[in-house]
């Protein structure tokens, strides 16, 4: 058995060259740490290479500041969309969570004060109902204080619009705006500016709908 000599003390010098480079080997082929090198600012932290911002940052190394997004605290109905931190809402709703019938503020019974361009100055009750097929529908009742079919009208937001139609040998179309109380009228009304075509006589009674030719007042809805 060799204990000594030039040989076995090459041998060793050898197997101890040989370990240190498996080492190295291993050491340089283990795991890396994929965020020492990575920088995240403005708060940011790297998670496996990435950043991960603050709210209020972006960009690959949270570098860009960007502006709040208005709708992070808006909550719309299901199938609609924020937009500049307000639900688009359907047809006949209304409010920053379209939670608001814009119509319902139409619904009531009224005390109607009227002077039509060829009528006397008159009061007389009347009602509006809920309408169809959608929800921006609604229907005056004793309109006008003659009309025994209800007059159909559709609301958008605070103004309503009663379309051309034919009722009982007259033609009737018109607009108005929901009003609420005020200092010089201390009451919520409907201001409505309509005229009624008798087709009989072709004669026009007016109520503010065409002040320049007729001189009417509009109509006054009041709750």
């Amino acid at each position: 058995m060799i204990s000594g000599g030039p040989i076995f003390i090459c041998m060793k010098h050898l197997l101890a060259t040989i370990i240190a480079l498996l080492t190295l080997v291993i050491v340089s082929c283990g795991p890396k740490d994929p965020c020492k090198k990575f920088a995240c600012y403005n708060g940011g932290v790297c998670h496996d290479g990435l950043c991960t911002c603050p709210t209020g940052f972006a960009g690959v190394h949270c570098q860009t500041k960007v502006a709040p997004d208005p709708c992070a605290a808006v909550t719309c109905p299901t199938g609609y969309i924020c937009d500049s931190g307000i639900c688009k809402c359907p047809l006949g709703y209304e409010g920053v969570n379209c939670e608001i019938c814009s119509r319902d503020r139409f619904i009531d019974s009224f005390s109607v004060h009227e002077d039509g361009s060829s009528s006397l100055a008159t009061v007389y009750g009347a009602k509006v109902r809920v309408g169809s097929p959608t929800a921006r529908d609604i229907e005056f009742l004793h309109f006008n204080n003659y009309f025994v079919s209800a007059i159909t009208a559709y609301v958008t937001h605070d103004s309503v619009i009663i379309p051309l139609q034919t009722h009982e040998g007259k033609r009737v179309t018109g607009w108005g705006v929901y009003r609420d109380s005020s200092a010089a009228k201390p009451y919520d009304h409907i201001e409505l500016r309509y005229r009624v075509f008798d087709t009989a006589n072709s004669s026009i009674n007016d109520y503010g709908y065409d002040t320049v030719h007729y001189g009417g007042q509009p109509s006054e809805w009041r709750k």
